[in-house]
């Protein structure tokens, strides 16, 4: 298998995760409402519900395989420079991550507290245990050195619920630079095979690194993968939909009680497949091309971070005056709009300033170099 590899942003997987995120905003949408809650345990539920959860359906609001889909975008998108350069350098790399991750992480972080104490009557007696375990109370100490460290996901879901899983992706983000240097050296197949029992692991850490190794897998031979789809039929491409489709919400659509390991581990290869669909399928990439998906791709992030806190506040202080399924229905809207402002005015910035920061670094390498080299000459002369 050849490792070619286009220095081009890939527009369509922005897209990708762009729909991803908002799945996730329609499953915590859906998650507020008991009968929701308990169709996500499978458990006893009215028909409709059951057709939205036993069907395809799912797709839409398919929260957790929708992270395993994140992370495998990351490994594939994190992966992409080491394999167009000889070297990356771990400095210029890490400092990209703190700020692109963790400071709208500590913000989004900021204004949930903020808007707890301003806001929350800790639960609404009808409403969902997994809502009424959102902004029960300020975290102590201990729960904001975990928070701010990311060491912990003890007080994720009480201060922003979807802040576990990039708790994770920081932790793997350390790393990450071994694990591609894993993928360059080693076989495919043996790269493959350690991924897949890396899932079967019972540290989440370790668990979840598998999928970024997935990732890498993909974008080593995305040139090759690509080719494949775009030189094959149409007939095997739509029946790859309809296996990625079947992996993907395997848990959902087909009735065998397996574990939590087996059931990512086949949301990964699902997962996988829309990932090859959109590098090469040439309907699929017309579809993720589209400018609005695309924008979506790139508030994505911010659209992650900002939809539990636009829920929480949505409901608390709207409660009196409208039904509370009126406001759900609102909260998809009101999350992307705020999601534009806070990728303005929060997101964006935070790249710009590690940008900033590691040139700054580098020129004052550069001067230090250069002031080293004058003085030698200085001696020598």
């Amino acid at each position: 298998m050849r490792c070619i590899v286009i220095a081009t942003r890939i527009h369509q997987l922005d897209a990708l995760r762009g729909l991803a995120s908002f799945s996730v905003v329609l499953h915590h949408c859906l998650l507020v409402f008991p009968l929701f809650l308990a169709a996500n345990f499978h458990e006893g539920i009215i028909p409709i519900v059951s057709f939205l959860t036993y069907s395809p359906l799912h797709l839409f609001w398919a929260g957790h395989e929708a992270v395993i889909l994140f992370f495998i975008l990351s490994g594939f998108v994190l992966s992409l420079p080491y394999f167009q350069e000889n070297q990356q350098k771990y400095f210029k790399y890490i400092i990209k991550r703190i700020f692109r991750i963790y400071i709208p992480y500590v913000v989004s972080l900021i204004i949930s507290a903020l808007l707890l104490q301003i806001l929350s009557e800790h639960g609404i007696v009808s409403l969902s245990k997994w809502f009424n375990a959102m902004w029960k109370s300020i975290p102590d100490f201990a729960g904001w050195l975990g928070l701010l460290l990311m060491v912990s996901t003890d007080e994720t879901h009480n201060i922003n619920t979807v802040t576990w899983s990039l708790v994770y992706e920081m932790q793997v983000s350390i790393i990450f630079p071994l694990l591609v240097y894993l993928v360059k050296k080693a076989n495919w197949r043996i790269v493959l095979c350690i991924s897949i029992l890396l899932i079967f692991h019972k540290s989440h850490l370790v668990h979840f690194s598998s999928f970024f190794i997935m990732g890498c897998l993909l974008a080593k031979y995305h040139y090759s993968i690509s080719s494949y789809i775009a030189n094959s039929k149409k007939a095997m491409n739509f029946t790859f939909s309809i296996v990625g489709l079947i992996f993907y919400l395997f848990e959902w659509l087909i009735p065998f009680n397996l574990s939590h390991n087996v059931l990512d581990l086949l949301t990964g290869i699902g997962a996988s497949i829309f990932i090859a669909l959109s590098l090469g399928d040439d309907k699929v990439k017309g579809f993720l091309l589209k400018p609005k998906l695309i924008y979506l791709g790139k508030i994505s992030y911010s659209l992650y971070l900002v939809h539990p806190i636009v829920l929480l506040t949505a409901i608390y202080s709207l409660k009196d005056f409208f039904p509370i399924y009126a406001i759900v229905a609102m909260v998809p809207l009101i999350s992307i709009v705020v999601a534009h402002f806070y990728n303005k005015f929060i997101e964006n910035p935070a790249i710009a300033l590690g940008r900033n920061f590691i040139r700054s670094k580098y020129v004052d390498l550069d001067i230090y170099r250069e002031c080293v080299k004058g003085s030698a000459k200085k001696i020598e002369e």
